[in-house]
């Protein structure tokens, strides 16, 4: 009887060690997992750029349209080097405006640029702001956004190239945008962890809830750059 009760203590506690040991394991995989989920997930957005990005855009002044297309977003390089005398550069979250020459006192009119299409490579990305950078005799009678475009339209106005018989007008339009992040790694984390915690069915629902909230929460974050043009 002796023998027989240790026999059976000591298979329970070879048992125990057992159940212990698989428990950690899991224990184990579901937390190395939903890190994985949620470093992934924060990680994306970093490589949002619209290099890359094919766009349309669209250049006008009273008297019609005076460019017209689709280019690619490169880096190095001008998308549209010249539409009407103006070149037109997008880098990663900004466009940069080069028009001209013109003679001193020059009275230039009122231009619409517009871009749509607009579209963030590896995120989905939407535009919330735009700040615009130039001469403080040259100013914006519209700059607006959409989700993924750009309009501005400038004023009227008469150049003023300083000691200069020529010079060339310079601006700038930073975008700022919001990039949500979670939906389908959140997705794919959510029902991962579920499934892990059924299949251990040891109390592991407590960390399955943590992952469903942690890894379909959404995530936002701004992107905002400020860039100078050499």
């Amino acid at each position: 009887m002796g023998n027989l009760f240790g026999l059976k203590n000591k298979i329970f506690s070879v048992d125990s060690i057992s159940t212990k040991t698989t428990f950690n394991n899991k224990h184990k995989l579901l937390t190395g997992f939903l890190a994985l989920v949620l470093v992934a997930g924060m990680a994306s957005p970093a490589y949002a750029s619209l290099i890359g990005d094919t766009f349309h855009f669209k250049v006008s002044n009273n008297s019609g349209t005076i460019c017209e297309g689709d280019a690619v977003v490169v880096d190095p390089g001008v998308e549209v080097p010249n539409c009407g005398g103006a070149s037109i550069d997008l880098n990663g979250d900004s466009i940069w405006f080069e028009v001209g020459p013109f003679s001193n006192g020059t009275e230039a009119v009122a231009l619409t640029f517009e871009f749509t299409d607009l579209d963030w490579i590896n995120s989905q990305g939407i535009i919330t702001g735009l700040e615009f950078f130039g001469p403080t005799t040259f100013t914006m009678s519209e700059l607006s956004f959409g989700d993924h475009s750009v309009t501005a339209t400038n004023d009227p106005f008469f150049l003023d190239c300083g000691q200069e018989s020529f010079c060339l007008l310079e601006f700038h339009i930073d975008i700022d945008t919001d990039h949500p992040i979670g939906g389908t790694v959140g997705s794919i984390g959510t029902v991962s962890l579920l499934v892990a915690g059924a299949q251990a069915n040891m109390g592991l629902w407590s960390l399955a809830l943590v992952g469903v909230v942690a890894a379909g929460a959404v995530i936002t974050y701004k992107i905002k750059s400020k860039k100078t043009k050499e």
